[in-house]
């Protein structure tokens, strides 16, 4: 996986980079989470946020 990750619990797929991409989010999408939880100061790339407008049933919390 192209992110470090911890254990998801109750469907939440946790990313603890610093540095968000559109290849992590889309890694954590395709395995079927719709639920992601970052650091409150992660950096979201513009591709990543693009990602994000797209899928409007990909919740993000921090």
């Amino acid at each position: 996986m192209i992110c470090t990750t911890l254990p998801a619990s109750k469907g939440v797929h946790v990313i603890t980079n610093r540095v968000v991409g559109e290849k992590d989010l889309r890694a954590c999408y395709e395995q079927g989470y719709r639920s992601i939880k970052m650091p409150e100061r992660a950096v979201i790339t513009p591709l990543a946020r693009d990602f994000l407008r797209m899928k409007e049933d990909l919740v993000v919390e921090s």
